[in-house]
């Protein structure tokens, strides 16, 4: 679908190399449409589309890494008591997403911009900057407080859950 020109008067109109007949719908595209707006002579039909919403929403939206930024930023600023801003495992919601930045966000966007599936490291290994995996030592376990006889036995703690 796209926007619509209805030439009002004269007879016949030619701009941007198209020619117009009164009272005859023309489909155009939305940027021909947003030029044709303000002119008097047309009537313009089709802008106030969801699909003309998205059209114009998808020119102003940022490209490459200042997309995938801006998704990151508006994921962080999400309200986590609203729980239709993420999905049932935890992920932004690509909707809430597209809500918050005013321009359509995909799955696969907002997976690349939260590295979502990425590979993690495994236990006792970590992934450097250059893509070499380390092994890493396990921190030093704390040593356990051994208590008296006395302090073990305590009656007023018996039965108490302790962490």
């Amino acid at each position: 679908m796209s926007a619509t020109a209805e030439l009002v008067f004269p007879r016949s109109y030619t701009t941007h190399g198209k020619t117009f007949l009164k009272g005859v719908e023309v489909p155009i595209d939305f940027e021909f449409a947003a030029r044709l707006k303000g002119d008097k002579r047309f009537i313009i039909g089709g802008l106030n589309t969801a699909e003309a919403v998205k059209h114009s929403a998808l020119l102003t939206r940022p490209q490459g890494d200042s997309l995938m930024a801006a998704i990151r930023d508006a994921a962080d600023a999400l309200d986590v008591d609203e729980e239709s801003n993420f999905t049932p495992s935890g992920k932004p919601s690509h909707l809430a997403l597209s809500e918050a930045l005013g321009f359509p966000v995909t799955v696969e966007e907002r997976d690349r911009a939260c590295n979502v599936g990425k590979r993690t490291a495994t236990v006792g290994q970590l992934d450097t900057a250059e893509g070499r995996t380390e092994k890493v030592e396990a921190p030093a376990r704390k040593t356990p407080v051994i208590k008296t006889k006395a302090e073990a036995v305590d009656p007023s703690t018996q039965g108490a859950i302790t962490t």
